[in-house]
């Protein structure tokens, strides 16, 4: 047998285009997330895919702690959507108004979102088994009334 003088060439490997974080990406990014509430949508709209952003929270102290920031003003935005929706005499299966960069979005989504931020909150972890009574309409109407009523009652003073 015959030795090969042929020196194996390995195959180049096509270099992936990677889109690093910028300060001004990072920012925009912040920026929809806390206007939307959703990471997907926040990594989208800056070019990101949420793989990114999900290691950059790992890996980025400052990071993650905006991130923290975002989220509770997301939380923030959705509440205050779903009190203009109530306001609005909107009824539960009307969808809750795209606002700025958020998408409209259903009331029961919107109400389970505000859940898991008091889940968070608590550290608490949902529990299986029977399933919670969800309110209706007309007593998440008269709970928000009830709760903008206590805030006018503090800004007048009485």
């Amino acid at each position: 047998m015959e030795a090969d003088d042929t020196v194996p060439v390995k195959p180049k490997r096509r270099s992936k285009s990677r889109t690093k974080w910028t300060p001004a990406k990072k920012a925009a990014f912040f920026d929809h997330l806390s206007i939307a509430g959703n990471i997907s949508q926040a990594a989208a709209a800056v070019g990101m895919a949420p793989c990114s952003v999900h290691r950059m929270r790992a890996r980025d102290a400052e990071f993650a702690d905006a991130w923290e920031a975002a989220i509770e003003a997301g939380y923030a935005t959705i509440e205050m959507r779903l009190i203009g929706h109530a306001l609005a005499g909107s009824g539960r299966g009307d969808p809750v108004e795209a606002l700025g960069e958020a998408v409209a979005i259903d009331v029961d989504q919107a109400l389970r979102l505000l859940k898991e931020r008091d889940t968070r909150r608590t550290g608490a972890r949902l529990r299986s088994g029977a399933r919670p009574r969800r309110a209706t309409a007309a007593e998440t109407d008269a709970l928000i009334l009830a709760k903008l009523a206590v805030i006018a009652a503090r800004k007048t003073g009485a």
